[in-house]
């Protein structure tokens, strides 16, 4: 459970105060990072963000797993698929939006990436409270 509310504090962080475009810019200007497959220099920096992130999520992880119980695995099976899902909308369809231009691409791609990360958001908070609802047959004594 720590690895998961490391994740969504940091989402929540990441989203409220613009962590990967702020630290996207300042990266992209440092390393001059060139326009790409029809990608901004930013866009690069964002992702490369994002990724330094998710080394410390891993750590995470990782130090979570070597101390799991019983039970934990099927834990990490639900509440992955939002996680998945959220991180899918956030990355592809916002590269998407960047790349494909137009009045009804830019419409379709908003509702894809800002809908489907409310959608996964709230698909996690439904299998937390299907979790914790259902922890006496998750952890079976």
């Amino acid at each position: 459970m720590l690895f998961f509310n490391v994740f969504f504090i940091f989402a929540w962080l990441d989203d409220s105060a613009q962590y990967h475009e702020r630290v996207g810019g300042v990266v992209s200007e440092a390393l001059r990072i060139p326009s790409l497959f029809g990608l901004r220099g930013q866009d690069f920096g964002e992702l490369i963000a994002w990724a330094s992130i998710a080394v410390i999520l891993l750590a995470v992880a990782l130090w979570a797993y070597n101390g799991k119980q019983p039970g934990d695995l099927n834990v990490v099976v639900i509440l992955s698929k939002p996680i998945a899902a959220l991180i899918f909308c956030g990355v592809v369809f916002d590269m998407l939006h960047i790349i494909i231009k137009g009045y009804w691409a830019d419409l379709i791609l908003t509702v894809l990436e800002d809908g489907g990360e409310m959608i996964s958001i709230a698909a996690a908070v439904a299998a937390s409270l299907a979790v914790l609802n259902g922890a006496d047959k998750i952890y079976k004594k």
